[in-house]
This record gives structure tokens, C-alpha cells and sequence, in this order.
């Protein structure tokens, strides 16, 4: 299970569709709407969308604030943003 945190302060649980319980590339480029980027936090990873800025996304304030607390990551966070377990993606 991964937490998708969305642009408009919502959230919500996905689970990946796969047999073998791991998200595939096209599953988390389906839920961040393109080109993936990872962000490594302390017990999780952060899958992002590396276009956010340029296609004129909507600003992510918690994926944002969780970023910034930890000092990892881009500057802002835009588009919605999964957290997930790094054992849970091919």
C-alpha cells in the first residue's frame, strides 16, 4: 500500500494492481501523471512527477512541507506525489 497525496490537500490509499505486490513504472507514472522522479526520505521514497513545474501543475503543499522539513528534494512539489516502501516498486 502507498499513500497518494494530492495537490488539493487529499489523500488517499493505492495498492498496485500486480500479482507480486510491487508498483510498476506504468502504474506510477499513471498516478503522478507522467515522467517519474524519485525523492528518498527517511523510511520511504517519494515518486513524483519530474515535468510538475514546466506542465503547470498544481503546487503539492504537504508533499511540499514533507520535503522541506526533511531539506531533501526540489524546491516545491507539484501534482500529486506517492509515498510508498522502495520494496514495493519494481
Amino acid at each position: 500500500m502507498a499513500l497518494l497525496i494530492k495537490p488539493n490537500n487529499t489523500s488517499e490509499v493505492v495498492t498496485p494492481s500486480g500479482v507480486d505486490g510491487k508498483f510498476t513504472l506504468e502504474e506510477l507514472q499513471e498516478l503522478v501523471g507522467g515522467y517519474i522522479e524519485v525523492v528518498k526520505t527517511l523510511n520511504e521514497i517519494m515518486i513524483i512527477n519530474e515535468e510538475g513545474l514546466p506542465l503547470k501543475l498544481p503546487k503539492n503543499e504537504i508533499a511540499t512541507m514533507m520535503c522541506k522539513d526533511l531539506r531533501i528534494g526540489p524546491d516545491y512539489i507539484y501534482g500529486n506525489a506517492l509515498l510508498v516502501e522502495e520494496n514495493e516498486i519494481e
